[in-house]
Formats: structure tokens, sequence, C-alpha cells
């Protein structure tokens, strides 16, 4: 060990001397480079879902966020930092391109991929030598939506055992302490390249969790806060592996959020989760902080506007290279040096109400006022109405106008890219829906008629929600009668008028279950637009609607009328576990027991809930396989299963004796 470490400090040595050896010769860009100077590691902590407002150093009494406050006094701290969309795959596309949505083409969560040719933080820094690593929380960011780009190591795994406990459930996201123990793993390499360091912390999402383990009760009434603390602490972490392993002067450190959030009791608050369909200052405002090497101000605080689609170009100019000449961000460091440039304006946008088939909104905000482009539109006084409450759209008309004319030229500016298709499985999906997101696309409003403004919809939303609870609880009946309500209020939303058909199935109304799903198919199929947008990936609702016809027409008694429709739906999405136990229960009515069992088997496989095994039970029984049969038919009886199911387990059982 002692013969080992006077090596490294012999070749440490001779590379100082030759380094100094070529300044002297004038090679002094060269020199600089060998030494390490002027190419600065780079450490990109992305805070998903963190309101600016919620930590210390923006002035919250109630937070415990020792480490971003240290940052923030010893770097730079932007008091008014927004972002381009308050959607996790969009937002964080904008700050590793420097592109606003629509130029990189993300504009919803799990729709789509970054187009080719689209340039990264990674792919530039890459090209000029860096080694490359991102480690991320959640599926929503996984590598095959095209942020993997450039990186060398892309850790996006997210297994069983990764995932939080505390009630999470089937939350397809990692803890903070997950994510950090495999950037620490990875930082701690050893090697005389610069790095690119990104790390994602997803914890702020809901649902939130108070950590009484690590605080006890100190939020158990903030669960927000408290998932901010534990993210602070894993953000500690980093930092002290950046000290042990000695680099941390020679790293610059960014922390920025993608979004932040709606908290409840605010006058704007959303249905979960809590963020995505609004452009108010709770989700757009988010925590932007630099530190560390290439910062020449420590504890400044500036007040001026800026966006995330800064990061990119700021952190090439600090790494010595230069942003491409089509990125939309604008270069921080003039702040970082003392200095200050010319104020400006910035877009957002969300497409997230187009799911339901309601009209998107787009925003422009200034440092004095925010405009939000939508049916209803709205003009706030940031300076006087901080927490944009007085509408002032019908007072202020003519800056109103101005606004929007601004707006519409950032818009004409921008070269719009189409994101690249990307097909989820039917597990990714539900992965992606664990986290409260749609697994749908954008589409357009009823044909011919206005479309809906989110703000007039919002009592709906929480209806809906409320239906689906009463739905998980087994009050099918309650919540057929708000699906009917809301269905009328809103039949553009193709979603509400699925779940419609598949309650009554519920409540054995199968007649009109089809008459349901049959109007709501055959639309879909007539709207081109819809059908396109709503199943991007070969995926999505229409598949679903689809299935689930087939399910009904099979309740009718139908067999044979919903064979054709239940392998449309498994050709669709060929891992489906729902899927492939409808095409078996299609292929049973009709006579085919072979292909029924085989159906069965690999629905099971596929997804083993207890319909699906007491499917494969009957089926093995019809072909004489005993004693399968009863396998099948006794994990019933082991798994959690409401009480209908278990005596149907019990009677097979009771029949295979």
């Amino acid at each position: 060990m002692l013969q080992t470490s006077m090596n490294r400090r012999r070749l440490a040595g001779a590379l100082w001397s030759a380094g100094l050896a070529l300044i002297a010769l004038g090679g002094w860009r060269l020199g600089r480079d060998l030494l390490g100077w002027g190419r600065p590691n780079v450490l990109l902590i992305t805070l998903d879902t963190t309101r600016a407002d919620r930590l210390g150093c923006y002035g919250y009494a109630g937070a415990r966020t020792p480490a971003l406050d240290r940052l923030a006094a010893r770097g730079v701290l932007f008091e008014q930092a927004v972002c381009s969309a308050p959607l996790t795959l969009p937002s964080h596309a904008t700050i590793l391109t420097g592109l606003l949505p629509p130029e990189h083409g993300l504009r919803l969560n799990s729709v789509g991929a970054l187009p080719a040719g689209v340039p990264t933080l990674a792919t530039e820094l890459r090209r000029r030598g860096y080694r490359t690593a991102a480690f991320v929380a959640a599926t929503v960011l996984a590598a095959k939506f095209g942020l993997d780009r450039g990186f060398q190591v892309y850790d996006d795994n997210i297994p069983p055992e990764a995932r939080r406990g505390g009630g999470e459930g089937g939350q397809a996201y990692r803890s903070g302490e997950s994510v950090a123990d495999a950037a620490i793993r990875w930082l701690q390499q050893p090697s005389r390249a610069p790095f690119f360091c990104w790390v994602h912390f997803y914890d702020p999402h809901w649902p939130y969790h108070a950590h009484t383990d690590r605080f006890g009760a100190q939020f158990a009434d903030r669960p927000y806060d408290a998932e901010i603390a534990y993210l602070d602490a894993q953000v500690q972490r980093l930092l002290d592996a950046l000290t042990q392993t000695g680099v941390g002067p020679r790293t610059l450190i960014v922390a920025v959020g993608d979004h932040g959030e709606t908290l409840a009791g605010e006058p704007h608050a959303e249905p979960r989760p809590h963020h995505g369909l609004m452009l108010y200052r709770g989700t757009m405002r988010v925590p932007l902080i630099l530190c560390g090497a290439g910062v020449r101000r420590h504890g400044r605080r500036v007040g001026a506007l800026v966006e995330t689609a800064d990061v990119f170009p700021t952190v090439l100019a600090c790494c010595g290279a230069r942003a491409p000449a089509r990125s939309s961000g604008r270069d921080l460091r003039p702040w970082l040096r003392g200095r200050s440039a010319a104020p400006r304006a910035c877009y957002g946008e969300s497409e997230l109400p187009a799911s339901y088939g309601w009209s998107g909104q787009r925003s422009l905000t200034t440092e004095e006022w925010k405009y939000i482009r939508s049916p209803v539109p709205e003009l706030y006084d940031l300076v006087a109405d901080p927490n944009e409450t007085n509408n002032l759209a019908a007072a202020r008309r003519s800056l109103m106008e101005d606004l929007d004319e601004r707006l519409r030229q950032i818009e004409s500016a921008m070269t719009p890219r189409a994101a690249r298709t990307v097909t989820l499985s039917a597990s990714e999906r539900r992965k992606i829906e664990s986290l409260g997101y749609l697994g749908g696309g954008q589409r357009d409003g009823a044909a011919g008629g206005p479309r809906h403004d989110i703000k007039e919809m919002l009592p709906l939303l929480w209806r809906s929600f409320e239906a689906e609870a009463l739905v998980q609880s087994g009050r099918v009946a309650e919540a057929l009668s708000i699906w009917r309500e809301l269905t009328a209020e809103s039949p553009e939303t193709i979603l509400w008028r699925n779940s419609l058909g598949v309650s009554l199935l519920k409540v054995e109304q199968a007649e009109e279950a089809v008459r349901t799903l049959e109007a709501l198919k055959a639309e879909m199929e007539r709207d081109a637009s819809a059908l396109a947008a709503v199943q991007p990936d070969g995926g999505g609702i229409y598949p679903a609607v689809v299935n689930n016809l087939a399910f009904a027409l099979c309740a009718a008694g139908k067999h044979a009328e919903a064979l054709p429709l239940a392998r449309q739906a498994v050709e669709l999405e060929k891992d489906n576990g729902s899927y492939r136990h409808t095409l078996a229960t299609a292929l049973r009515g009709s006579g085919d027991r072979a292909a029924a069992l085989q159906a069965a088997q690999i629905a099971a496989d596929l997804l083993p809930s207890p319909e699906h095994l007491l499917t494969l039970a009957q089926c093995l029984q019809e072909a004489g396989q005993t004693r399968p049969a009863r396998n099948a038919a006794l994990r019933v009886l082991q798994m959690p299963a409401d009480a209908a199911e278990k005596e149907r387990a019990r009677a097979l059982l009771e029949k295979l004796r």
C-alpha cells in the first residue's frame, strides 16, 4: 500500500511538471487540460417535485435542508427560476438539452422518446473526454425515453427490493438512499478524466411519507416537508463523497428542480399527483443553485428571472464548451461572476389536459407579469400578487394582448420536433400509471365543439378520483353513478367512458357495457387524431377499450363476437396478462379448450392474479390435469383475494377431490 501511494505521488508530480513545461513552451491550453484546469467535474442534482419555497435557503422556516442551504451559502441562488413544463420527462429533457418542449418533442410523460440527433449535456461533454453517468429514481425517466443519450452508465434499474417501504405498494421508483448509494459507488471509482454525473431524486413526489424512522414526529403533519428533508440528507451524502475523494473543489455542483407541486389548501391546488395540469407558481417555480468550480461569488442571491433551459448552456460554458446554436437557454455565467444580464421572458406549457380531451395551456412569464393562454385567459401581476389569485385579463386586455404576441414570437422562433415512437410493455405502463400519471396521450376535444378549460374541469377530476376510490373499495354501484355523471359532463374524456364500461361489467350489466364500449371504440376509430394520440406507441387506452369490449361480449354470452376483438387486443399488447385472460375466456366460451388453456397459462404467467389463476384452474380441470388445477386453486387461497374469489377456489378444490 505504501509503495502504491508513493507511485501515485510520483506520477502526480510528473504530470504537474509536464503541465508546467507545456505552459512555459506556450502550450497553455494543452497544459491547462492536462492539469485539469478549466475542465471541472460536473455534478447535476435534479430535485423532482421540489418547490423552491419549501427550502430553508428560499426562506421557509419549517425546512430541514442544511445541505442545500450550505450550497446556496457557498454559491449562487436564483430566486426566480422557472421550469418549462410541470412534468418530469419534458422538464428533464429541457434541463439536459437546453430546448423547450416543442423543440425537443417530449410533451408528456411516457409518450415518445428524444428525437435522434438532439445533443444533450452528456453527448457534448462525452465528446470532450468526460466520463458520464446518470442515476435516475423513477420509471418515467427510463432509458427508453432517450435521456440516456451520451451516458456511458445510465442506471435506471428499479428492482422490487429497491423500492421504498412505508406503504408505497407498487410505486415504481426507488428511494433517494438507493440512488445515492449507486451514484457514490461510481463517484468513488478512480479516474483522471473529469466526470459528468447526473443524480435524480424523486422522493418529494406524491404519495408523501413522514419518515418517522428518521425524523420521529417532527413532520407528522407535514409529510411533503419530510420528503424534502430526506432528499436533502441524500444530497449531503453526495457532497461528502466528493469531499472524501478529494474532487470537491474541482466540481461544479448544480441543484435544480424539474417542477414544483401544489399543496392542499392553496388557491390552485391540483388533484393527484398534484402537478402537471396547470402553470401556476407552485408548480412552475423551482430551486436553482450553482456552487463550486467556476462560481466566483459566494452567497449571492439573484432576483432575475431565469429558466431551467439555462442549465445546458451554462454547464457547457463552465466546461469550456459552446452550446449548439439552437439552444433556447442562455449562459448564466454573468451572475456567477457578480454581473447581470438583460431581463427576459420565459415560456411554459402543459399538454396534460389534452389527455382528457381538454385544452392545453401556454404561459409567458416576465419578472413582473404571468400570462396564461387558455380558453379562459389569465393575467397576473407577480409583484403585487405573487400567489396569482387576482386575474387581471379583463382589466388589462391591452397588456394581455401584448404578452400574447410576445408568446407567439417565442413559439414562431422554435423549430418543432416530433418525439420518436416508443413502445411500452404492459408492466412498464403499469409502473408509469402507479406514479399517478396518465398512460394515454394527447387528443383533440369533442369534434366541432369548444375545448374545455382545465380550471373549469377540476371539480370533475376530483370526482373521478372519488369514483376510482369507490371501485377500489368494492363500492362499484356507487362509483357507477359518478361515472355516468362525468361522462355526461365530458363525453370527450375517453378514460372516463372506458371506466363507465368497466364498472357496468362489474355490476353485471353486460349488455349496457357492450353498448357503451362499442360506441366508444367506433368513435375512436372515426376520429383519427384521437386514435393516434391515445395510442402513439401501440398501447394505451385503445387496446384497453378493445379488450374490455371483448370481455363484455363474453359476459353477455357472445363469445364468437368477442374472439376477434380479444385477438386484436393481444396483438396490440402481447405481454398484457389481462388481455391474454380475456382471450382465454373467449376461446373457452367458443369451445376451443386447448387454445384457451394455452392463453390462460400465459395470462397467469404474466399476471398471476386470483382471477387469472382461477380461469387457469378451470381450463386445467377441463383438460383432465387435476394436480396442476389443484395447485392453481390453492395459490388463490394463499394470496390476497376477495371473499368471492376464495369461495370459487374452495368450490373448485372440492370438485377436484
